[in-house]
């Protein structure tokens, strides 16, 4: 069948084209609308969670204060002592496994509370073995996993310096992975030689280190530094915040 006179093939395939799609010209303008405005909306609710997160936290969070006294004081210069231990990256953490003492992980000193908790002094925190301790000015914050508990400064002890002996101690040393070694001593070079680092068991001295044994409650824990008479200066201050704070107790 001819097309009528007048009507093009272009107009015909045109006008097939907007009837099989059957969109306006007016949807995409839309589309790009909803987006933009979505985007909006995002946008001008960021500053307003913002600022209930912060309500949130100011209104939730537990103040302690203290006043001046001798016990404060003394607090302050055992705090000042764990300051000048948070400068290490990490100390060494020492624990009794099969009747040797052995290195085991690695203990932190920082300045920081847990969230929802502030103070008008500066306290500090040991992580260590999963478990965190928030030194108070009149008794030990403990966090493990998800439960906080409170140790009285009687049930905590420190004895600095006080462990003779050796300890067991990680090491690594260069061993050849691949290749032969001739008569001679040398390589064989008809191989591809190449080296790689074994761990093996070395025994260390304590005399070399700071020690320092916490006892919370129950339980122990031994740290090693490497500046040693810091750990001295830190187990005075420990005895002497003790003696003045049980004093008043």
């Amino acid at each position: 069948i001819l097309p009528k006179v007048g009507q093009s093939d272009s107009g015909t395939q045109a006008s097939q084209t907007s009837t099989n799609n059957g969109r306006s010209p007016l949807a995409g303008f839309a589309c790009c609308a909803t987006i933009i405005l979505g985007l909006v909306g995002f946008v001008a609710i960021i500053p307003l969670r913002i600022k209930l997160n912060r309500d949130f936290v100011v209104t939730n969070t537990l103040h302690l204060r203290y006043n001046k006294s001798n016990s404060i004081y003394a607090y302050q210069r055992f705090a000042k002592r764990l300051d000048d231990l948070c400068q290490e990256a990490s100390l060494m953490e020492i624990a009794m496994i099969d009747d040797e003492f052995r290195h085991c992980g690695s203990g932190i000193f920082s300045n920081k509370l847990p969230k929802y908790l502030a103070c008008n002094l500066e306290i500090y925190c040991l992580s260590c073995a999963g478990e965190r301790y928030y030194f108070l000015p009149d008794s030990i914050l403990v966090h493990s996993d998800t439960e906080f508990y409170i140790v009285p400064l009687k049930s905590i002890s420190l004895e600095t310096n006080e462990i003779p002996g050796k300890f067991i101690l990680k090491r690594y040393r260069e061993v050849m992975t691949n290749g032969r070694i001739r008569k001679d001593g040398g390589y064989d070079q008809r191989y591809n030689t190449s080296f790689g680092q074994e761990a093996y068991d070395g025994y260390q001295s304590f005399d070399t280190y700071g020690v320092l044994k916490f006892r919370f409650e129950k339980q122990t824990t031994i740290l090693l530094t490497e500046d040693k008479p810091l750990a001295a200066k830190l187990g005075r201050a420990f005895q002497n915040w003790a003696e003045i704070v049980l004093s008043d107790q």
